[in-house]
């Protein structure tokens, strides 16, 4: 099975960390996957996805998009595709017609986020985009319940949900004594409550509000905030700690390649999001076993509604205090058990196998339609 992925800019996130993580996987069902970006640039991850044997295409969509159409179109006729799958919001239409027209008909689309209709003028370009796509026969999937909601609720389209699926290969429970070493390496104490997040600092993300809850809790607390992510110019966040002076209980990371073992030496781990697809960053703490808090916003209930034992809070300071301090006052017992059950049902819900199994029958599916 022959199968083209189609995506903005490659970065290391979402759709582009998933297809990473999950060649081999694809391997052992002669999936043989091809991805084109139409992003301006070809992006930083477009290496390390050729290394691991994926054939890259680069067709940049940010300019003349009837020159890009035509480029497309005739590389298009001159590799023919079982399945094309569009993950990239711009330009869909555009992508589902150019497919269509080369007699590529098994097209599939995912919706990875959560669109909110900003005017009338867009909901009914989307509307119309999809309802048309629909005709055309493409099925339409969603990385978690609550993107299916909004697609249904806003667009009128029904989707199937198959959730985002994280590395399991990677993210697993660590025993204590590798933890224990992770912490001398980096200078922290056995008793220091370690709090991470992870993810760039974008306003959705809303690190303000986990640095608020910080600056609430008991003096008595030895607590560290470790922050992976890449940081916006002239780091407002680090700025917003000092003001709250806790500076020096925060260490910001920058982007990192070990996620893992930040998480390792966590307590507790946070994502404080306005809005998510999905929240894979908290898929991979949970799946280590980390206690995880979260606020109930779209996305992110998808998770507390599969994960028992996860925290939902309120998006308020205060909320998510309460939701810090009930993490902090479990015993050791409570804590190991805690992190087991996490780590279970994160397995059994969300590893990388079950996730990929199920894009290929869902593919075969789709190939069976017009056959």
């Amino acid at each position: 099975m022959k199968v083209l992925h189609i995506l903005n800019e490659l970065r290391f996130s979402g759709m582009e960390i998933m297809l990473i993580n999950s060649s081999s996987e694809w391997k052992k069902y002669n999936v043989e996957t091809t991805i084109l970006s139409t992003g301006e640039r070809l992006g930083e991850a477009a290496e390390k996805m050729e290394h691991i044997g994926y054939e890259i295409k680069h067709i940049p969509f940010s300019k003349n998009k009837i020159s890009s159409f035509l480029v497309f179109r005739q590389y298009l006729k001159h590799n023919k595709f079982d399945v094309i799958h569009i993950h990239s919001e711009g330009n869909f239409f555009i992508h589902v017609l150019n497919s269509w027209l080369t007699g590529n008909k098994n097209i599939v689309r995912s919706f990875h986020s959560i669109f909110k209709p900003t005017s009338i003028k867009g909901r009914l370009r989307r509307h119309t985009d999809r309802k048309v796509a629909k005709l055309l026969k493409v099925r339409y999937l969603s990385v978690g319940d609550s993107v299916a909601q909004n697609e249904l609720k806003n667009y009128y389209t029904k989707s199937k949900t198959i959730f985002n699926w994280y590395n399991d290969r990677m993210f697993f429970p660590k025993t204590p004594k590798f933890k224990a070493e992770l912490r001398r390496k980096e200078n922290i104490k056995k008793e220091t409550f370690v709090i991470s997040t992870v993810g760039n600092c974008s306003c959705v993300k809303r690190h303000n509000l986990v640095l608020e809850t910080l600056a609430l809790l008991p003096l008595h607390i030895d607590w560290l905030y470790l922050h992976a992510g890449k940081e916006e110019e002239g780091f407002p966040e680090r700025k917003f700690a000092n003001k709250l002076g806790i500076g020096d209980n925060c260490r910001f990371l920058g982007s990192i390649s070990n996620v893992d073992e930040i998480l390792a030496i966590s307590d507790l781990f946070i994502m404080s999001s306005i809005v998510e697809g999905l929240g894979n960053s908290a898929l991979e703490a949970m799946a280590m076993g980390i206690p995880t808090i979260l606020t109930k916003v779209p996305g992110l209930t998808d998770l507390l509604k599969n994960i028992d034992n996860t925290i939902g809070v309120e998006s308020s300071s205060l909320s998510m205090k309460e939701g810090v301090l009930k993490i902090y006052n479990l015993s050791k017992q409570e804590r190991e058990e805690l992190a087991s059950r996490i780590a279970i049902q994160t397995k059994n819900n969300f590893s990388l196998e079950n996730g990929v199994r199920k894009y290929y029958h869902f593919y075969k599916s789709k190939i069976s339609e017009n056959n």
